[in-house]
């Protein structure tokens, strides 16, 4: 059960920072439309 769990959160904290990733590309191609870094910050 802790494999799993350590596994989910491996997996989360990927996602997170891919996320976060595109989020950025996003918003440094246009920056004023979009409020990214409120978006990731809230």
């Amino acid at each position: 059960m802790k494999k799993l769990t350590i596994a989910a959160t491996f997996i989360i904290s990927i996602i997170s920072t891919s996320f976060a990733a595109l989020a950025h590309q996003i918003n440094s191609r246009n920056s004023t439309s979009f409020p990214t870094q409120e978006f990731i910050l809230a």
